[in-house]
């Protein structure tokens, strides 16, 4: 039953794309960076990119209009630096938009931030969430222990407990111990 399910659900999300790739079939061959440089519209000889650290920034703007200026196949340039966006005229014959990227890639020196590991809001809130507990606790102690160290300790005294009383619910004793030593003598998550 559930192959099924898997099958109608798997087909429905396939017409979707096909659909959209029929559409905008210009669109998914461009890539895109979230948060860095983003393709927000491109159609043959036209291509709109909102770029983040463009905003209110003239320097960055200058720099975009001198370098693209000496590309003889870019017909105009805008850039409105309130919305952050690029919006670029070329000559389709004779360049292709993903090189277009590349050149604003190149230009305004992205490569670091697309080559790092992107952090979903999860993460980050996540991290936000255990360094703020850490702080708490380390603040309501003045100093004595903190969040991590806390933590550590109930999972070891636990781990002794759940060993003496020899009970076999999940986790077990050596798992609790285990996680103690990853925690501490591994380094743990920072």
């Amino acid at each position: 039953m559930s192959y099924i399910w898997g099958t109608i659900i798997y087909s429905a999300i396939g017409m979707i794309f096909v659909d959209k790739n029929k559409k905008n079939n210009i669109m998914n061959k461009i890539p895109s960076f979230k948060g860095i440089l983003e393709v927000r519209h491109c159609i043959s000889g036209r291509i709109r990119i909102y770029i983040p650290i463009l905003k209110n920034n003239e320097e960055i703007k200058s720099i975009i209009i001198e370098q693209l200026s000496k590309i003889k196949v870019i017909t105009n340039i805008e850039i409105n630096t309130i919305t952050g966006t690029v919006l670029l005229n070329y000559d389709n014959e004779k360049i292709d938009p993903m090189i277009i990227i590349g050149v604003m890639i190149k230009i305004l020196n992205l490569e670091q931030e697309i080559e790092k590991k992107p952090k979903s809001k999860v993460e980050k809130e996540m991290i936000e969430l255990r360094t703020s507990v850490n702080r708490a606790v380390y603040e309501k102690t003045q100093g004595i222990i903190d969040g991590r160290t806390a933590l550590g300790l109930s999972l070891f005294l636990f781990g002794i407990y759940r060993l003496r009383k020899n009970t076999n619910i999940i986790p077990s004793g050596m798992t609790l111990m285990w996680w103690v030593y990853s925690e501490f003598f591994k380094g743990g998550v920072n």
